[in-house]
């Protein structure tokens, strides 16, 4: 994301969506959700996320959808994001078995 400050890791909220259910599976601002709630960045690595170089946003957890998932991110603050980049990657079912 473009703007990293304390306010916009606060701001910006993420909620994922299994299965056409309406009510979110997850809902936290994303800076919680990476593991940076305070709003200061270090560089960490766990099994689950990693911030290698301190500036990341990594989440290796698996899904627990069937058929569908949504990942909504809104910015809930009053200031414009110019930029956000992300990138979602999807194994087949049969990886998991």
């Amino acid at each position: 994301i473009s703007d990293r400050s304390p306010e916009m890791l606060r701001s910006l909220k993420i909620e994922m969506f299994w299965d056409g259910e309406e009510n979110p599976a997850v809902s936290v601002p994303l800076g919680d959700f990476f593991g940076i709630g305070l709003g200061k960045k270090a560089a960490f690595e766990s099994a689950l996320f990693a911030d290698p170089e301190g500036r990341s946003f990594n989440c290796f957890i698996p899904m627990p959808f069937k058929e569908k998932a949504v990942i909504r991110v809104t910015n809930e603050s009053k200031k414009d994001l110019h930029q956000i980049f992300y990138e979602i990657n999807l194994l087949e079912k049969s990886h998991f078995q």
